[in-house]
Formats: structure tokens, C-alpha cells, sequence
């Protein structure tokens, strides 16, 4: 069914900033240098730590600078640890995982404590879960296992194996309709058979590095602008 007919189904697949009313062009030089202060803390930890090579270390964390200074990188991987940990972007969460996909379509995301949330099935009698499938041009996805430097640790995207789709802005706000293939409507009692448990999808505490450092940025109570930007982070609860 072509888009204009009344009958037709068109998708409004705004990013999280858009829904939030949240400006990043605001935002986005102080979030970018943010991950880059994570970035530095990182490498002193890991020169600390360290009892390899010494020369091969050297050499990634040039590597890294390199890329992240001379280039739009550290613009990019700042959007997509927005996207990937909760905070408002101009992007969208996507993945190649089918088991993933599935996931996060029949579950949904519900608050049970401060910057704690659990995902739990959606309910039978809700509205039907979707699967898009999409098509995007390349230089708007962003495949994260690819894309992070070497020296900045696995997190959230590595373990959903994610991808960062970049939807646009302005009247472009809308741009990741443009590149919907199909969409696979769920029944949410259906069975589909085994699928990731949320542990195995957001690390643990003691093992997400990144997180831990957004949760004591919040907790040490960031400049006002900030606040409501930094404050949709959320630890997510294992399976009970």
C-alpha cells in the first residue's frame, strides 16, 4: 500500500531527541568532550593495568587519538553511547540479530526504582509488537563493533550487537521512514521460541564500564541543562 492512500500504515519512527524535545545541537559539544574524558580515564587505567606489549598499547592509543580528533568519529560514537544507554540522540537502536530484535519488541522497558528499570513481557490484550526492517544508506548506520576504538571497553551495543542508525534532523527528522523495507507485526502472546535473557543483553554493574561512569556523573549532580539529559540513564535488572 503506497504512503498517501488513507489506508496506508506510515510510520513515525522519531528519535529519541525529537520525543523528548531534548536540543543536542545544544548539548553534543559538552556530551562529546563527556565521552571523551571517559575515553582519557580509560587509557590511564589501562596503562596502569597493562603487562603486555607496551609498544603494541602505544600504538592503539595513537591509533584511537588519531581517529578521534581528526575526524567526525568522536562526534559519532558520542551519538551512538547516547542512543545505546538510554539518552536522548538523533538515531535510532538497531541490530542484526533476530533473537535481539525480538527482545526488545515483546518487551517493554518499565521504571521500578531511581535509575533502575526492568523489562518485562508485554502484556496479551496491548497493542501488537513490530519488527522494522530497514534498508538504510551506509554512511547513516553505524555498526558499533567496528566503529568503537580499540581502546575503549565493551558495553551495551557489544552485547546487543548493535547498530546506531542516524535519522536526520529538521524537517530530515523522520528520514529512517524513508528507508522501511517491511514491517513485521507480533502477536505479544505468541511463541517465538527462545530468546536473550536481559542479562545477556546489558552487562552487569561491576562489568559495564561506561555505565558506571554516566551513574556517578549523575549522581554528582551535573549542571542544570545537563540534568535532564544525563537523568534517562538507567541500570536495567536481570531476569527474576
Amino acid at each position: 500500500m503506497l504512503y498517501g492512500d488513507s489506508l496506508a500504515l506510515e510510520p513515525s519512527l522519531l528519535p529519541s531527541a525529537g520525543r523528548r524535545k531534548i536540543n543536542l545541537d545544544v548539548l553534543m559539544p559538552q556530551w562529546c568532550a563527556i565521552v571523551r574524558s571517559f575515553w582519557v580515564d580509560c587509557i590511564s587505567k589501562l596503562r596502569r593495568g597493562w603487562s603486555g606489549d607496551r609498544q603494541e598499547l602505544d600504538a592503539a592509543v595513537q591509533s584511537d587519538s588519531l581517529q578521534l580528533s581528526t575526524s567526525l568519529d568522536l562526534y559519532l560514537v558520542a551519538l551512538s553511547y547516547a542512543q545505546h544507554y538510554g539518552l536522548a540522540s538523533v538515531g535510532l537502536d538497531t541490530t542484526r540479530d533476530l533473537e535481539v530484535a525480538l527482545f526488545f519488541a515483546l518487551n517493554e522497558s518499565r521504571d521500578v526504582g531511581a535509575m533502575v528499570s526492568a523489562y518485562q513481557r508485554r502484556p496479551s490484550w496491548g497493542q501488537d509488537s513490530v519488527i522494522y526492517v530497514f534498508c538504510p544508506f551506509e554512511r547513516f548506520l553505524l555498526d558499533f563493533e567496528m566503529f568503537r576504538p580499540r581502546t575503549f571497553p565493551p558495553g551495551r551495543p557489544d552485547q546487543q550487537r548493535a547498530y546506531f542508525m542516524h535519522s536526520g534532523w529538521g524537517v530530515n527528522v523522520n528520514a529512517c521512514a524513508r528507508n522501511l523495507l517491511m514491517a513485521l507485526y507480533l502477536v505479544p502472546d505468541g511463541d517465538y521460541g527462545p530468546m536473550p535473557a536481559a542479562e545477556k543483553l546489558f552487562p552487569a554493574r561491576e562489568e559495564d564500564v561506561f555505565g558506571s561512569y554516566l551513574a556517578e556523573l549523575v549522581s554528582s549532580g551535573p549542571p542544570a541543562h545537563l540534568t535532564r539529559f544525563l537523568g534517562d540513564f538507567r541500570w536495567v535488572l536481570p531476569d527474576t
